[in-house]
């Protein structure tokens, strides 16, 4: 899968995309780096509707390519260090509830 990501596009374009690729799964994006922060803290989660450019310093517009072997610690440091953009990869419980990842597993084998 490529993930195109261009200042233009809101974060739910970015999440819809990567959703369809990898229907199991959700990507949250965050205001701040991820260390120490819980996927049940919804202070740093950054709105659907905001859009790419005004959370980030860095413009760079292109594509990730991301393969299903990724270990997910992979593709998060790849948008940030590509895109700047502070991401989590995680999937979604029968409850509906954000179940994490360990950094290592890779995308596919949690779908």
């Amino acid at each position: 899968m490529f993930l195109h990501i261009n200042d233009r596009m809101t974060i739910e374009e970015v999440q819809d995309r990567f959703h369809e690729c990898f229907p199991n799964l959700e990507i949250a994006f965050y205001s701040a780096p991820l260390r120490g922060i819980s996927l049940h803290s919804e202070s740093f989660r950054l709105a659907e509707y905001d859009r790419i450019e005004y959370v980030r310093q860095y413009h760079y517009n292109g594509a990730l390519e991301i393969k299903s072997w990724f270990p997910v610690a992979r593709v998060e440091q790849e948008l940030k260090e590509m895109f700047d953009l502070n991401a989590r990869i995680f999937h979604v419980g029968n409850d509906g509830e954000p179940i994490e990842l360990l950094q290592y597993d890779e995308l596919l084998r949690k779908q």
